[in-house]
C-alpha cells in the first residue's frame, strides 16, 4: 500500500470513528442521559435542627469553652434562678410590705423569709389570705418577681415585683388590675408561667398538661434563662454529628441567615404578642432558623406615635428602622456570648463609639446644625429615647432609632400622654413643647434649604 492509499484509510478511519461519536451522543441525548442546558443546580443543604432535642449548654463548654464562659457571665444566663440568699434582690425583711385598696376594702402582702427559704402572703384566687413559698425568682437588674408552684403542678408569678431603681414593691397581676375571680388574676387557673411566660425564661421548656384535671405533670428546662440552644437550637444532633460538615448542617447560627431571619431569633422573646390561637403569650414551638410569624401575631404596647411603652419588644421597635432596611442586626451592636463593655446592656463600645462606627459627623464648618446644639449627651439620648418601662418609666431606650420630636407630643395631646427625645431629658425636662420645636425648626432653617427637609 503506498503512501497514498494510507492517508485515505486514515481519513476513512477517522471519518468512522466521528460518526459513531456523533451517533452515541444522540442517543445519550435522546434518553436524557446528559444534562439540559439551563437545568438547575444540585441543591445545597441548609443547616436545621429539626428532629433533634435540647442537651444544655454545659454539654456546649466540652468543645465552646471560652464562649460558653463568656455567656455564663451574661445577663441571658440570669432570667429565672432559683430563689437563694444569692439570688433574691426585694427587700424582705423591712420594707417588706404592700397595700392595696380595693372596693373599699384593704389587700396586704407581706413578703418574709424563714430560714433560708422566702415566702410572700397575699390573696389567692378564692380571695382568701395564703402563704406561697417562693421557688424561683425573674429578673435582678431592672425588677424581680417571684415564682410559686401550686398543687397542681402549675407555676404562677407571685402579685408583687420589686423595682430595684425605686427600691419599691409594685402590684402585678393583683388586685390592683383585677379582681381575683378575673381570668387574669395572677392565681387565676389561665394564668400559669408555663402557658405566658415560660419559654422566654428557660431554655428547653417541657410539660405536660391535662385539660381534664388541670394538672401540670413532669414540667422540666435545660438551662434556667437563653442557653445556647434558645439561639442556636436543640443541639442532639449536633453533638453526635462524626464529621465537621455534618456538624455545621445540625446547628444554626444566626449570624449566617438573612439578617430579617436571623434577628427573629432575637425576636422570639424580644417581643411582644401571643400565639394564633391566643394561648400562648410567647412563640410556643419555635426553633431557630423557622419564621417567627408563624407562631405568633404581634401585639405591641406603645404610645399614641407608636414608640414602645412596655419592655421586652425590641425586635417590634428594630423591625420599623432603617437598621433593619439595610441588615444592621442585633448583634452588629450587642454583645451575644459575652457581657461586652457595658454588662447591663452587653454593648460591643459604651457612649457613641458605637454609633459613630458607621455614622461619621458630616457638618459643614462654620455652621450650626441640629447635632451640634448640645454639649452633653450623645446620640443615643435623641436616637433612643426611653419611652419604654421595665420597673420604671423610662429604664428602657427606643430602637427605632429615629428622633421623636416635640412636635408629635404637641400632637398626640401633651407629654402625659406622649413623651418625645427632648423632654425625657434631664435638661429639659421642663420646657415647654412648642417652645423646643420653635427652637429646632430655627436650627433646621438656618442650615438646610428648604426643599431639604420638606
Amino acid at each position: 500500500m503506498d503512501m497514498a492509499e494510507k492517508e485515505r484509510q486514515c481519513c476513512r478511519n477517522l471519518v468512522f470513528i466521528l460518526t459513531n461519536a456523533l451517533v452515541a451522543l444522540a442517543v445519550v441525548l435522546t434518553l436524557g442521559g446528559a444534562p439540559e442546558i439551563g437545568a438547575q443546580a444540585p441543591k445545597e443543604k441548609e443547616p436545621s435542627v429539626e428532629g433533634a432535642t435540647y442537651v444544655g449548654s454545659k454539654n456546649c463548654e466540652i468543645c465552646h469553652k471560652k464562649i460558653y464562659l463568656g455567656w455564663n457571665s451574661t445577663l441571658h444566663r440570669r432570667k429565672i434562678q432559683p430563689a437563694e440568699e444569692t439570688t433574691v434582690v426585694g427587700d424582705f425583711y423591712r420594707n417588706n410590705t404592700f397595700k392595696v385598696e380595693r372596693g373599699g376594702k384593704t389587700y396586704p402582702t407581706r413578703m418574709f423569709k424563714k430560714g433560708k427559704e422566702f415566702f410572700i402572703e397575699t390573696t389567692g384566687a378564692d380571695g382568701q389570705m395564703h402563704t406561697y413559698k417562693v421557688e424561683w425568682v425573674i429578673g435582678t437588674t431592672w425588677k424581680q418577681r417571684y415564682v410559686t408552684r401550686f398543687p397542681n403542678g402549675g407555676m404562677h408569678i407571685l402579685p408583687v415585683e420589686w423595682s430595684v431603681a425605686a427600691e419599691t414593691w409594685s402590684d402585678y397581676q393583683g388586685l390592683k388590675s383585677f379582681d381575683y375571680t378575673h381570668p387574669s388574676y395572677w392565681a387565676a387557673k389561665e394564668r400559669t408561667w408555663q402557658d405566658k411566660c415560660g419559654s422566654c425564661h428557660v431554655t428547653g421548656l417541657s410539660y405536660e398538661f391535662d385539660p381534664k384535671t388541670y394538672m401540670y405533670k413532669n414540667t422540666t428546662w435545660v438551662d434556667n434563662g437563653a442557653g445556647c440552644e434558645a439561639c442556636h437550637g436543640p443541639g442532639s444532633k449536633h453533638m453526635a454529628a462524626p464529621t465537621e460538615e455534618e456538624r455545621r448542617l445540625t446547628i444554626i447560627n444566626p449570624a449566617n441567615m438573612p439578617p430579617f431571619l436571623g434577628a427573629q431569633v432575637c425576636g422570639q422573646c424580644h417581643t411582644r404578642g401571643f400565639t394564633w390561637d391566643g394561648k400562648y403569650e410567647y412563640p410556643k414551638g419555635y426553633i431557630p432558623g423557622r419564621q417567627l410569624f408563624e407562631f405568633y401575631q404581634d401585639k405591641a404596647g406603645v404610645w399614641p406615635g407608636g414608640e414602645a411603652r412596655q419592655h421586652h419588644q425590641q425586635y417590634l421597635d428594630w423591625m420599623k428602622s432603617k437598621h433593619a432596611n439595610v441588615g444592621v442586626s442585633c448583634w452588629i451592636c450587642h454583645s451575644i456570648h459575652d457581657r461586652g463593655k457595658t454588662a447591663r446592656f452587653a454593648l460591643k463600645k459604651s457612649g457613641d463609639a458605637l454609633c459613630v462606627d458607621c455614622h461619621k459627623a458630616s457638618a459643614k464648618t462654620g455652621q450650626r446644625t441640629i447635632h451640634s446644639i448640645h454639649d452633653f449627651g450623645g446620640c443615643i439620648g435623641c436616637h433612643m429615647p426611653r419611652t419604654a418601662k421595665s420597673s420604671i418609666l423610662g429604664d428602657i431606650s427606643l430602637h427605632t432609632f429615629r428622633v421623636v420630636y416635640p412636635s408629635v407630643s404637641i400632637a398626640k395631646g401633651g407629654l402625659e400622654k406622649q413623651p418625645n427625645s427632648c423632654n425625657l431629658c434631664h435638661y429639659h425636662k421642663d420646657d415647654p413643647p412648642d417652645k423646643l420645636q420653635i427652637y429646632m425648626d430655627k436650627i433646621k432653617e438656618s442650615y438646610y434649604k428648604a426643599s431639604d427637609y420638606k
